[in-house]
Formats: C-alpha cells, sequence, structure tokens
C-alpha cells in the first residue's frame, strides 16, 4: 500500500500542473518537452528537500506520532485545497504590472499562459522557470507530510517528476481534443479529495 500511496501522491501534487496544460491545450500554447522536463526537476527538487526535512522532524516524534503528524498535513493541505475552490478569484487578482516577486507568482497560477511572456504561443525553458517554481511550491507541503511519514524520499520524487511531465502533456493534448474548461475548474477539488483520503489512511494504518 505504500507504493500506492507514492503514486497516488504523485498524482494528487500534479493535477494543477493537469490545470496549467488544459489552460496551455485551450489557448494553444505549446509545451516543449525540454520545458516540460525542466518543470519536473524543480518540482522533483522541491520535493526530496521536504522529505528530507520530514525525515528530520520525524525522528523527534516517536513513530505513530509523525505518522498522525503526518497524515494531518497532508489532510490539511487536501482541505485547503478544495476551500480555494470556493473563494473568490478576485481576491487573488492582482495588476500583472507589479514587480512583487510573489505577486508576480501569485497571477501566474491564476493565469498560467502570463508565462509566454514573449506572446510566441510556446513556453522556452527560461520562461518555464517562475512557472516551475510556482508549481514546485505544491510540493513541498505534501513532501514535508510525506517525509513523516516516513515514505521512500527517491520513491516519491520520482513519482512527482514522472506525473508532472505526464500531466502537463496530458492536458494540452485533451484541451486540443475535447472542451476542458469543466474538469479544468474541478481540479482543486479532485485534488484536494485524493490528499484527504491519502492523509486519512496514513493516520490510521
Amino acid at each position: 500500500m505504500r507504493l500506492w500511496t507514492i503514486i497516488f501522491l504523485g498524482i494528487a501534487a500534479n493535477l494543477d500542473n493537469l490545470g496549467i496544460g488544459l489552460t496551455y491545450g485551450l489557448k494553444k500554447i505549446k509545451v516543449p518537452f525540454k520545458s516540460n522536463l525542466f518543470i519536473a526537476v524543480l518540482s522533483g527538487i522541491a520535493t526530496l528537500l521536504s522529505v528530507f526535512f520530514g525525515y528530520l522532524l520525524s525522528d523527534f516524534l516517536p513513530p505513530k506520532l509523525a505518522n498522525t503528524f503526518g497524515g494531518l498535513i497532508v489532510s490539511m493541505i487536501g482541505i485547503w485545497t478544495i476551500i480555494q475552490q470556493y473563494l473568490p478569484q478576485s481576491q487573488y487578482k492582482q495588476a500583472n504590472t507589479s514587480k512583487s516577486f510573489w505577486v508576480k507568482l501569485g497571477n501566474l497560477i491564476n493565469n498560467p499562459a502570463l508565462a509566454d511572456q514573449d506572446g510566441s504561443k510556446t513556453i522556452s525553458v527560461s520562461e518555464s522557470l517562475l512557472l516551475g517554481f510556482a508549481l514546485s511550491l505544491n510540493c513541498l507541503g505534501t513532501g514535508l507530510g510525506a517525509g513523516m511519514t516516513r515514505l521512500h524520499s527517491f520513491g516519491l520524487t520520482i513519482s512527482i517528476m514522472f506525473f508532472s511531465l505526464l500531466a502537463i502533456y496530458a492536458g494540452t493534448q485533451i484541451a486540443g481534443r475535447y472542451t476542458s474548461t469543466h474538469l479544468e475548474n474541478n481540479v482543486n477539488l479532485l485534488t484536494g479529495l485524493i490528499l484527504i483520503i491519502i492523509g486519512i489512511y496514513e493516520i490510521i494504518f
């Protein structure tokens, strides 16, 4: 079951990538393999670092308590993800002319098309840097909780990198063939539900 946990965490951590892939597909923006791989590597690095930090925290706690805390962290991330689905989006929209790094990051999450800064309809490797950093933040909390439950660090890192590559590619392909707005709008709900289920499983078992 730990293997299935690693797989489902890899999927859940990258459903945002699927939503971004859908957005790019609908807007006819291409994500070359090199750019997609760069995003996946950044997510992998963030995951590996956060899992190791989770390991360190678990060394100071009894195994069952560490497992419980780790599961709670994963479940809380899931709950917050679902809550974001129903928050007014206007609270997060800022002028794109702002020089604040965190504002730009928030704008990019809300409107992934902003990553195409030169309007070429292709996300270059340099343009994927900020996007990759933004998406890697999703992996920090998940990796921390997973580390506290002593999940295999490299297994989870590979899972997240693989599903990162797959999700963005699949999103662009699906959007090119089907009307996918409904799926794109419900990514947060699906992500949250998966994380809550995984967190509860880790707490109980």
